[in-house]
């Protein structure tokens, strides 16, 4: 890889909460950015090139190869400092947090697991080529409390703890495998804490002002964890204060 290739940082799931302060903290702090949208394209394109948008479809296969060879070419010459997906599904039109097994639904619980685990390991299959070997490089993504299956309590949450308990582990086994391979790039899944996005708005409850996080406080936190981890910590799960979080 030769010393002149640009660093890029890749933020899956940018047009969200986190992902979006995330986005605005790497450009603004000069980082040449490529980032994420599902849906609608956002509208903030940066005039002088800071970051790029592209679609993907964490849920379909075919999204993410199409994706993958498009992010490629605007990769040409470059290599990923960071892949760091802040992508995930909770709930939506057709979908909700299950209070208990009689709420299942297979295809509700099929997309949680494609979206929140499958996707994003067939998209780091489709971008391995762009993470350097010899020079340090993070994967991480956002995950949840919810996912450890050891500070599982309460109960509930099938989809949801299911998802993310199989993203822990997949990036687990990853942060094994390149230790043979890439040896400075460390793999790790985030526990934000509690973050006043849209997708914890219906489910935040009574928690106090003093334990919800911003986004743009959430992804500064992210960010200094990810600074602060070396390859020793590689395969770790850390939450907002930089603890580790029991898989």
């Amino acid at each position: 890889m030769s010393e002149a290739q640009q660093a890029v940082s890749l933020v899956v799931g940018g047009s969200g909460g986190i992902g979006g302060a995330v986005l605005q903290r790497l450009s603004s702090a000069g980082e040449r950015v490529l980032a994420t949208y599902c849906s609608a394209h956002p509208l903030s394109e940066q005039p002088d090139g800071a970051y790029h948008w592209q679609h993907l479809d964490l849920s379909q296969e075919a999204s993410i190869v199409l994706a993958a060879q498009e992010m490629a070419a605007v990769l040409e010459g470059s290599y990923l400092r960071r892949l760091l997906f802040c992508s995930g599904v909770l709930h939506s039109d057709q979908m909700a947090p299950e209070k208990q097994l009689a709420n299942i639904d297979q295809q509700a619980m099929l997309v949680s697991m494609q979206v929140n685990a499958v996707g994003p390991l067939l998209l780091i299959r489709e971008l391995l080529s762009f993470i350097p070997r010899e020079r340090p490089s993070s994967i991480s993504a956002i995950s949840a409390r919810v996912g450890s299956i050891s500070d599982n309590e309460l109960g509930g949450w099938y989809s949801y703890r299911c998802s993310k308990a199989a993203l822990n582990m997949g990036l687990r086994t990853l942060s094994r495998e390149l230790r043979r391979t890439h040896a400075q790039c460390v793999v790790s899944v985030y526990q934000p804490g509690t973050v006043a996005t849209r997708l914890s708005a219906p489910y935040r409850g009574a928690t106090p002002d003093k334990k919800l996080f911003r986004p743009g406080k959430a992804a500064e936190n992210y960010l200094k964890l990810l600074d602060s981890l070396q390859p020793d910590d590689s395969g770790g799960f850390f939450d907002w204060a930089g603890k580790r979080v029991p898989y």
